[in-house]
């Protein structure tokens, strides 16, 4: 692995136990792995729990990057759970973008945060 980059196995909720110090970059890929059991999945409640750590413990200048996945059962909501939680950032702090296939309803869509101040 290289320096300064982590790779855990444990539930996102728990992010901040695992961070030392201020990240540059949060990467989160919301839903089930492809051709693994699709009940294993991110949820809502945990997925806005590690995301609001990550948005307190970012670095001025980092980015929180996530692919939401809406085809599976609980991608819509928990995709509407976090918008909710990136809308809410502070505008005058953070750029948020939504980046999405016009033309395919249930295309993955990425939402990116980028803290400011």
């Amino acid at each position: 692995m290289p320096e300064g980059v982590s790779l855990v196995h444990d539930t996102h909720a728990r992010l901040e136990s695992y961070l030392h110090g201020a990240p540059r970059a949060v990467i989160a890929n919301l839903g089930f792995l492809p051709g693994s059991e699709s009940t294993v999945k991110t949820a809502e409640h945990s997925t806005c729990v590690a995301l609001r750590q990550a948005c307190l413990s970012l670095e001025v200048g980092g980015r929180i990057a996530v692919a939401v996945y809406v085809g599976h059962s609980g991608g819509r909501e928990e995709g509407q759970a976090l918008e909710r939680v990136f809308g809410d950032l502070s505008s005058r702090k953070w750029h948020v973008l939504r980046l999405e296939v016009a033309n395919r309803k249930e295309a993955p869509y990425l939402l990116v945060a980028e803290k400011r101040q």
